[in-house]
């Protein structure tokens, strides 16, 4: 009888012990094993980290910046004057061209062999033809009478040989029965050239030559070298 209650007191302790570690176990620690057909089947919510949230929309309005017409200005050009710096002498105008030209003779292959110029502008200022050079003042070389006077008046164009007409006149109020206009060469006697007169005054028309003398041609004749120009008056009266 002793181990019969000796067994069940083993016994009765090992179910107390069984039942207390039952009552132990965590609440998450126990799984269904079978859902019955009844229950509701509902879906968890998903959790995200964060929750996500839209940026909140507002009705602003969207403004321009204005547009206004202001007037544009430029800055004023001004024609600043041109100033050329002084041109020092070219001392290679000095050299004799001629001692270094090769052989050729046309002086497009001159200068291009030189220095590899293939065209030449020739620039000419201030030309005269010889016959425009004569001295004006050569004609009457000596005083007028009294009572009488003389002068020139150039009738020629640039770039033609120049044309004098010589006048003979008084200025004393006398008449004379005629006025002679006479060229003085190297001849010893001068040569009349008037070509019209009247009872005050005489004129005739030379024109320079290019030796620097004066000439005077008319339907008769030519005369040449002339050197200076005399006036003759005769028969003048009050």
């Amino acid at each position: 009888m002793d181990s019969y209650f000796l067994a069940n007191l083993i016994i009765s302790l090992h179910l107390s012990l069984i039942e207390s570690c039952v009552r132990t176990i965590p609440p998450e620690e126990v799984y269904i094993t079978s859902t019955p057909d009844n229950w509701p089947i509902t879906e968890e919510p998903v959790i995200t980290d964060k929750p996500i949230t839209a940026a909140p929309v507002t009705n602003v309005p969207v403004t321009d910046a204005p547009v206004t017409d202001a007037p544009v200005t430029e800055a004023p050009v001004t024609d600043a004057p041109v100033t050329d710096a002084p041109v020092e002498p070219d001392p290679c105008a000095k050299c004799d061209a001629a001692a270094i030209q090769p052989t050729p003779t046309d002086p497009a292959v001159i200068y291009s062999i030189q220095t590899g110029i293939t065209k030449l502008v020739c620039d000419f200022d201030m030309c005269a033809l010889p016959c425009e050079k004569c001295n004006l003042d050569s004609l009457f070389p000596y005083p007028p009478t009294t009572g009488t006077f003389t002068y020139s008046i150039v009738v020629s164009g640039p770039g033609e040989c120049t044309q004098v007409e010589v006048y003979c006149q008084r200025d004393d109020g006398q008449s004379c029965t005629s006025i002679i206009v006479e060229a003085i060469t190297s001849s010893p006697d001068p040569l009349a050239i008037t070509e019209r007169a009247t009872d005050t005054y005489a004129a005739s028309t030379v024109e320079c030559a290019n030796d620097g003398t004066f000439s005077y041609k008319n339907a008769a004749f030519t005369l040449t070298q002339i050197e200076r120009v005399q006036c003759v008056f005769n028969g003048c009266t009050p």
